[in-house]
């Protein structure tokens, strides 16, 4: 297949595809697809022949409905961590090691131990308020330790321990980074921010990305098209991005240095302010495309999970992803893994990432652990 080129689809042009794509959206997704693989070769998700390929067999550690609708993942102490998306507990523990059954913490709600969110899992070490997994609700703006030690008890006994962060701005993903924290989030001016031990903001990360395709686009409205998943490691830090395939690397020390990549297969995300509103907002265009849909790092390498899956394909599927892409920290692309199913979020099980566990809905929402070849 060919990547993307420059030339308008007839659909954007002439929408004289449009009535096939609706009734066909309307029941077959694979006629779809085929349709859409012959639209001036753009592809509904990308091959990857001929680039360094290994597949990978998962082994299946948990699944079915007591998973709830898992979205989130984080390992610590030998347990699986397990943001729910419904909410309904909000948090799920799986012991890695044993055979004990699923524990929960947190509810819906706006108290103590309660999420408004989906909550994104953070492992804390020494030098900041309290060591320990951490559960961060982006839309209260505060985190809440998750009392993993004490989750044999009652609930209602423990007393969760919660901090607000002291932010202006509404933050997505939030990562510890030396004694304080690096955040992707509607930060103005900046790709990331860094914020100190209490959630308060410092400075910001790197420029926004402009590509020629965006030139149309405000800063504001640019930095929403690359939000992005971020993963630290030492003094560097890696964004992601959600709806194109750039990722960035940023050094601290021994000396400040930016890089970036749009990986093997390149594109930008397809966003456009509409003529007929005035609006602070983007809107997703025909060509509108998941990137990276998780990262992860190890002192060695970064791992993301690539989607490249069109929406117009896809769907409520595009956020689906079946390849676990490998950079340096230059970054260039090494090498692609192939997963046995599609998944929706993964982590490293221990600092090295020779294994991950990703969080699979297919065909039933499932906890898988895949092992990473040297």
């Amino acid at each position: 297949m060919r990547r993307l080129s420059g030339t308008p689809w007839p659909w954007v042009a002439g929408r004289s595809l449009w009535p096939i794509l609706f009734l066909l959206g309307c029941g077959d997704r694979s006629a779809q697809r085929e349709v859409l693989r012959d639209v001036e070769g753009v592809p509904v998700e990308f091959s990857h022949d001929g680039l360094p390929l290994i597949p990978l067999r998962g082994e299946v550690l948990l699944e079915g409905d007591p998973l709830g609708l898992p979205i989130t993942l984080a390992v610590a102490g030998g347990q699986a961590i397990i943001g729910d998306a419904v909410l309904d507990p909000a948090v799920h523990i799986l012991d890695l090691e044993g055979e004990s059954a699923l524990r929960a913490f947190g509810a819906r709600g706006e108290g103590p131990g309660e999420f408004t969110s989906s909550p994104r899992l953070i492992q804390l070490g020494e030098g900041f308020l309290e060591p320990g997994l951490w559960a961060v609700d982006p839309a209260q703006a505060r985190m809440t330790l998750i009392p993993l030690d004490q989750m044999g008890g009652d609930p209602s006994e423990t007393a969760p321990t919660v901090t607000p962060l002291g932010l202006e701005y509404p933050i997505v993903d939030l990562k510890p980074f030396g004694s304080g924290f690096v955040a992707w989030g509607f930060f103005p001016g900046s790709r990331l921010a860094l914020l100190d031990g209490e959630g308060n903001w410092t400075s910001g990360l790197g420029p926004i990305p402009a590509p020629a395709a965006l030139d149309r686009l405000h800063e504001p409205l640019r930095h929403r098209a690359y939000q992005a998943w971020i993963a630290s490691e030492g003094s560097r830090v890696v964004a992601a991005s959600w709806r194109s395939s750039r990722i960035d690397v940023f050094e601290l020390a021994p000396s400040e240095r930016h890089g970036w990549s749009y990986g093997p297969h390149p594109f930008s995300p397809d966003v456009h302010i509409p003529e007929s509103e005035r609006t602070n907002r983007v809107v997703f265009g025909s060509r509108n495309r998941a990137g990276h849909v998780g990262v992860a790092v190890s002192s060695e390498f970064i791992l993301t999970l690539f989607s490249g899956r069109l929406q117009f394909g896809f769907r409520r599927d595009m956020d689906e992803a079946e390849f676990l892409h490998v950079y340096d920290w230059s970054p260039a692309f090494v090498r692609a893994f192939k997963l046995d199913r599609p998944v929706r979020a993964f982590s490293c099980e221990d600092p090295s990432c020779r294994a991950v566990l990703a969080l699979s809905w297919t065909p039933v929402p499932a906890i898988v652990r895949y092992r990473i070849p040297q």
